[in-house]
């Protein structure tokens, strides 16, 4: 598939930074935020809670592999597949310094590889940011045929709705697209639903129709990250033939963007001490700054 300017920024970026984001994925401690293993740990205890073991598994945009390894090391069939060359190199040599498969790791765009087996689960974190309205679908789609029977899709998710707490310019583009009124419902419809079985009964959808395409910057250099809500995405799932049965919150905002930077340790520790806690919070959501949401092919 010809890459568009969005992928061509996407590529680049990730070749120069592999060594980074390796250190990055691999910090340890209670006062630093790891996002990387955030999502990884939700796609771990999914994979523990309803595969078998030697399940097959498939991580698109698997970076440098920590998650794939680690469900090796669990004992699961994982594979990754990522378009970055020096994000598959460096996987590669972990897989071989951890005395583990390197064919398991692929350096190919997930939209032209052609697998030869089916999967019991497909994750993408961090994935769908990078990709257009039009090219998630065909993700969706292909997701779908490469899944076996009951097979799940995990998709992580930057979060719009976080663009209402965050208070700085997304709020303001809200502002200026006169959407946030429509992200606020959303809000509070998390805020107060409490529990997750009758948001998801009750299919709600989302009254944002369109993706914010020029955004301010977001620390990464690449001119269009997307964001959607979690009403979004489910309506996106169901209309190609997924279940979705979990939503969870990922890096959990105690403080506003402001606030957060007059106390960085503080937050920090607040965000780890409530996503490791194991009861139902999804009352977070409008306040995490992205979203796990996971779904049965049906």
């Amino acid at each position: 598939m010809r890459l568009s300017e969005q992928q061509k920024q996407t590529k680049n970026y990730f070749e120069r930074v592999s060594n980074q984001w390796y250190v990055k994925a691999n910090l340890n401690s209670n006062k630093i935020l790891n996002i990387i293993n955030q999502r990884n740990e939700y796609v771990r205890k999914t994979a523990s809670d309803f595969l078998s073991k030697n399940a097959k598994t498939l991580d698109v945009g698997c970076g440098t592999g920590e998650l794939v390894l680690e469900l090796l090391k669990s004992g699961y069939n994982s594979q990754g597949i990522d378009f970055s060359k020096s994000m598959i190199k460096k996987a590669k040599e972990q897989a071989t310094k951890n005395n583990l498969e390197k064919e398991a790791f692929i350096c190919e765009s997930f939209f032209d590889y052609e697998f030869n087996k089916k999967f019991n689960m497909i994750s993408a974190n961090g994935f769908i940011e990078y990709i257009s309205e039009c090219e998630l679908k065909k993700f969706l789609i292909k997701s779908h045929q490469l899944l076996s029977k009951n097979g799940i899709l995990i998709i992580n998710s930057r979060n719009r709705l976080f663009n209402v707490f965050s208070f700085n310019e997304f709020t303001k583009d809200e502002i200026k697209e006169k959407t946030l009124n429509s992200l606020i419902e959303e809000c509070i419809y998390f805020n107060l639903g409490r529990n997750l079985k009758n948001i998801l009964k009750n299919k709600k959808k989302s009254k944002i129709k369109t993706n914010l395409k020029k955004h301010s910057k977001t620390g990464i250099n690449i001119d269009t990250r997307f964001q959607y809500t979690p009403f979004q995405l489910i309506e996106k799932l169901e209309k190609n033939y997924f279940k979705p049965f979990d939503i969870a919150p990922i890096h959990i905002h105690v403080f506003t963007t402001g606030s957060r930077k007059i106390y960085p340790d503080l937050h920090n520790e607040f965000s780890n001490y409530i996503q490791i806690q194991k009861n139902e919070n999804i009352a977070f959501i409008p306040q995490s700054s992205s979203f796990m949401i996971a779904a049965k092919k049906i």
